[in-house]
């Protein structure tokens, strides 16, 4: 073997799809590393294996086509479906790479599912990090606004970066929001039509300017039972898939609509004994090129695309499986040269007409201040900074700890010293979870103010169902920050807020 060999072959070893290489008889003369490892074989000197062990149905392949979808089969035995990129070599030899899977008995993720996870990690990473900053930013302007004059040239712009922080924080949740990887994510009542407005002025600012993305949705609430990521996946999927449809100068229309029409329902739902009395369907409408019946016809299954290399195939595929798990249903009409229109149909649930109140409307007051000493512990300079200067110029006696076991050591270390702990959720090392327990079994009496940009809601729930006092969502302003500190130190809170702070 020659040195090029070698290289060639490190190179193919590297690469993390799995990749084979198919003689004229289609018998598998080569394979990389990440091939053995997926289908749990044993790699040999000759890196092959037989053909049929892992494709029974090799011989019945078109190796012709650029993309193919098949079933393939594991060591354990377990079969599953895989979509296939091929590359025609040479003297008949194709080059098979295995760029997703989707198993039967979901042992084995995509790897598109695998990718879009990761980049929900980094995004959810980088939209935690950019909210400590505007914790800092929202944070220093509410105190500049309480020490300087209330009329003067500066008064405008301070509001300016006020608005836009509060903008931009918004804007970062739905970010967190959308990306948040909870395999026990549990399904909650849910707005219809508020998600399907934040969401689609969150993909306003992702579509090109030269297409319209217009929305509609019912002034009164129209509450669903789902998972508001998931939910915010299928709108996001149905919008894209228009928006790729589209030519120069195309529009998507998102509605939100009730359904009364109970024969088209039952035929929808394919049952005669509607489980709901009232639907409601969420549609997105495009005027691009259309599909034709024979596409039509398909696009339900798994890795089917019209999109070639750009697409993924598992758009609507994904969509119809969130959907069924809602107990809804999708429908799809469309008309070649005029646009498609796709339907999903949800079961509304009734709801108290408390938990969808407008929150109440801020009023001006006098900052409540203190002379109590409070411990903060945050691994973020910038919001230990506003924290401190902030409760130190409304009265408060303040110490910081940059970390939690720095902090567990100042609390222990001196437990009636302090009477109050604010305490970040996400922290290095010590999870604010961890630091807190131990808090309770040095002090069963620590009084803690939780604070967080985006954190569990299992775990600050079960903070707050064990003693801590109250949480606050970062970025906060001063206002609100000297109200929760009253609050717990006063012991205003009879029962643990909601985790939306209301």
């Amino acid at each position: 073997m020659t040195d090029r060999d070698v290289l060639l072959r490190a190179t193919l070893d590297g690469l993390e799809d799995p990749l084979f290489v198919l003689s004229p008889e289609r018998a598998c003369v080569f394979a990389n590393r990440a091939f053995f490892s997926f289908f749990g074989l044993e790699p040999n000197e000759c890196c092959s294996v037989p053909t049929a062990e892992f494709w029974p149905d090799v011989e019945r392949a078109d190796l012709n086509r650029s993309e193919m979808a098949c079933e393939m089969r594991l060591r354990r035995g377990e079969v599953f479906t895989v979509k296939l990129s091929i590359t025609a070599l040479a003297d008949n030899y194709h080059m098979v790479r295995i760029i997703g899977g989707l198993a039967h008995n979901e042992s084995l993720k995509s790897f598109h599912a695998q990718r879009l996870e990761t980049l929900g990690m980094l995004a959810s990473g980088v939209a935690h990090d950019f909210n400590n900053v505007l914790t800092g930013i929202l944070g220093h302007v509410t105190y500049l606004k309480t020490i300087l004059p209330a009329k003067g040239a500066h008064v405008e712009s301070l509001s300016a970066v006020e608005e836009g922080a509060k903008k931009a924080s918004t804007m970062t949740q739905q970010i967190l929001n959308f990306s948040k990887l909870d395999v026990a994510e549990r399904s909650l009542r849910i707005n219809l039509g508020d998600l399907v407005a934040r969401t689609c002025n969150l993909l306003r600012r992702a579509i090109s300017p030269q297409f319209k993305l217009e929305h509609s949705i019912p002034k009164q609430t129209v509450p669903v039972l789902a998972v508001e990521g998931k939910l915010a996946q299928v709108i996001v999927n149905l919008v894209i898939n228009a928006r790729d449809a589209l030519k120069p100068g195309g529009r998507i229309h998102v509605a939100v609509e009730e359904c009364g029409d109970r024969q088209h329902l039952e035929k929808v739902l394919g049952s005669g004994d509607l489980p709901c009395p009232r639907y409601v369907v969420l549609s997105v409408e495009d005027d691009g090129h259309g599909m034709p019946p024979e596409v039509l016809g398909r696009i339900f299954e798994p890795y089917f695309s019209t999109k070639k290399e750009k697409g993924t195939g598992l758009g609507l595929f994904t969509v119809a499986a969130i959907v069924r798990s809602f107990g809804g249903a999708i429908d799809v009409s469309s008309q070649v040269g005029v646009g498609t229109r796709v339907s999903v149909y949800l079961p509304v649930i009734e709801a108290e007409e408390e938990e969808y109140a407008s929150p109440p409307e801020k009023i001006q007051r006098r900052l409540e201040t203190g002379n109590e000493s409070i411990l903060i512990i945050d691994d973020e300079y910038a919001v230990r900074n506003v924290l401190s200067l902030s409760l130190q110029h409304l009265g408060y006696k303040v110490v910081v700890a940059c970390s939690g076991s720095e902090g567990l050591d100042k609390y222990c270390s001196a437990v009636s010293s302090f009477d109050l702990v604010i305490l970040d959720m996400l922290m290095p090392y010590l999870s604010g979870e961890q630091v807190f327990f131990q808090l309770k079994s040095c002090d069963p009496q620590v009084k803690v103010l939780l604070i967080s940009g985006y954190a569990s809601e299992e775990a600050v729930s079960n903070i707050l169902q064990n003693g801590g006092l109250d949480f606050i969502q970062k970025p906060f302003t001063i206002e609100e920050l000297a109200r929760r500190v009253r609050d717990c130190l006063d012991g205003r809170l009879t029962y643990p807020r909601a985790l939306d702070g209301r």
